[in-house]
């Protein structure tokens, strides 16, 4: 998107290396998971992360999520969601993660 501090890139690539280590790298591919990432902020750092390295469906819920400029092309798997996680519906899904690096506010 635009300028982007490098200490969120970190917590981002951290969390996203946390999960791969963890569940291994298999798993990634898995194309019947869904991985949730609340709070991801104005910008859907680490759920377009997650989009780009993984087969997974992601999606980003923050309130204060904004869209994209719109010279931007959409990024595969990833739906941004500006709203809270509370108001989400019910997704149908043969497995999940949830995955929050950092929530400020």
């Amino acid at each position: 998107f635009h300028k982007v501090p490098a200490k969120e890139l970190t917590e981002s690539f951290g969390g996203f290396q946390a999960v791969a280590d963890t569940l291994g790298w298999d798993r990634l591919r898995d194309r019947d998971v869904f991985c949730l990432v609340p709070g991801d902020g104005v910008q859907p750092r680490t759920g377009v992360i997650f989009a780009y390295r993984t087969s997974w469906k992601v999606w980003s819920v923050d309130p204060e999520l904004r869209p994209p400029p719109p010279d931007t092309e959409p990024v595969r798997n990833l739906r941004s969601v500006p709203g809270k996680i509370e108001d989400l519906d019910d997704v149908d899904c043969a497995g999940g993660i949830g995955v929050v690096v950092a929530v400020h506010g």
